[in-house]
């Protein structure tokens, strides 16, 4: 029986996290971005449309890499520190 090594599919996992180009969270009912999004630092297309947001995260400018962020259909009001 093969011997499964948790911390190396960890490893590989987060990995391909950071590697996430395109991330889909359109029409999600979302009422806040979470943070972690700006740890995907390849991030080139972001889409949050269609949600609840009223506010986004300062952590969005992380995402230099970012190309596309599509908002349309909230209630943004500001950012939040």
């Amino acid at each position: 029986m093969p011997i499964y090594d948790n911390n190396r599919a960890l490893k590989i996992a987060e990995e391909q996290i950071e590697a996430t180009r395109k991330l889909y969270l359109a029409g999600l009912g979302l009422t806040e971005v979470p943070v972690s999004v700006g740890q995907l630092t390849q991030l080139k297309d972001l889409y949050l449309a269609g949600n609840q947001l009223t506010v986004l995260p300062d952590a969005l400018a992380q995402l230099i890499q970012l190309q596309t962020l599509s908002l349309s259909g909230n209630q943004l009001t500001g950012w939040l520190a």
